[in-house]
């Protein structure tokens, strides 16, 4: 089976990579592992469109609408709601570029045109 690739990404969003560990331990809720305590800055984060949530390197969920607030622990954590369906089918089962893949990126959180 291939699996399509992103050749662009053109809008302004935050990847987040999730593992499947992470999924296991909030009992398979895609939503509550991509949301919550990241080390971002708000007033960047508060600039992008859409969060894609990404598990190796596949695009699983596609957010907008994001409300981003500081948590007690210090990290951000976002409430939103899923992308409008010609976005989510733009990216959803899709491969994300190589260019946000590289090995050895310790943050998993990355900006993309924001």
């Amino acid at each position: 089976m291939v699996i399509d690739e992103i050749t662009e990404i053109a809008e302004k969003c935050i990847i987040i990579k999730i593992t499947q560990p992470s999924i296991d331990r909030n009992k398979g809720d895609i939503y509550n592992t991509t949301r919550m305590h990241w080390v971002m800055k708000k007033s960047r984060a508060e600039t992008a469109d859409y969060v894609i949530s990404v598990k190796y390197g596949l695009v699983v969920e596609v957010y907008t609408d994001m409300v981003w607030e500081t948590h007690e622990s210090g990290r951000l954590i976002f409430t939103g709601k899923q992308a409008d369906e010609d976005i989510r089918c733009k990216y959803i089962g899709k491969k994300i570029p190589k260019k946000y893949t590289k090995y050895g990126s310790a943050n998993p959180c990355q900006y993309v045109n924001c």
